[in-house]
C-alpha cells in the first residue's frame, strides 16, 4: 500500500520565448502514468473544500491552471499539506491516499488527470471506510 513517500512532485518542462510559454509533462517522464481521463475543477466560493475521498486502485495528478490550491493528503496515520500555485508544478497521487483540496479563492482551476475513467467504486467517500481499507485502528 501506497504512503506520503510515493506522493510524486514534478516539474514540467516549461520553454519561455518572445510569443510566449509553453509547459509540456510527457508520460514515462513527468506523468508517472497514462492519463484514460481529464477533468477540470474550478470553486463556487474562496476557501472552497473540495475532494474529501480516496481512490482504490487509480492514479491522479493535478496541476493548478489558475489561481491557488492547498492540496491535503492523509494515508490514515500521516497529514501532508502541500501548496499547488504554479502549472509547472505537477502532483501525482498514488492509490490509497486520502485527499482533499481548499481552493483559495473562486478564480482557481485545477486540472486532474487520471490512469483510468470515472468508475464510482474506485472512490471511498467516508474516512472511516477508508481507514478500513488501509487496515488502521482507530
Amino acid at each position: 500500500m501506497y504512503s506520503l513517500n510515493d506522493v510524486g512532485f514534478d516539474e514540467l518542462v516549461t520553454i519561455e520565448d518572445s510569443r510566449g510559454t509553453i509547459t509540456v509533462g510527457e508520460v514515462d517522464k513527468e506523468i508517472r502514468f497514462n492519463p484514460k481521463r481529464i477533468f477540470f475543477v474550478r470553486p463556487q466560493s474562496d476557501e472552497q473544500v473540495r475532494g474529501g475521498h480516496a481512490h482504490r486502485i487509480s492514479w491522479q495528478m493535478l496541476i493548478v491552471v489558475k489561481g491557488t490550491c492547498v492540496v491535503t493528503l492523509d494515508d490514515g496515520e500521516n497529514r501532508q499539506d502541500t501548496i499547488l500555485k504554479s502549472s509547472k508544478i505537477a502532483l501525482t497521487i498514488p492509490p490509497g491516499l486520502w485527499s482533499s483540496q481548499v481552493y483559495k479563492t473562486k478564480d482557481t482551476l485545477i486540472m486532474v488527470a487520471s490512469d483510468m475513467v470515472f468508475d464510482e467504486s474506485d472512490y471511498i467517500r467516508d474516512y472511516q471506510s477508508f481507514k478500513d481499507f488501509r487496515k488502521i485502528e482507530n
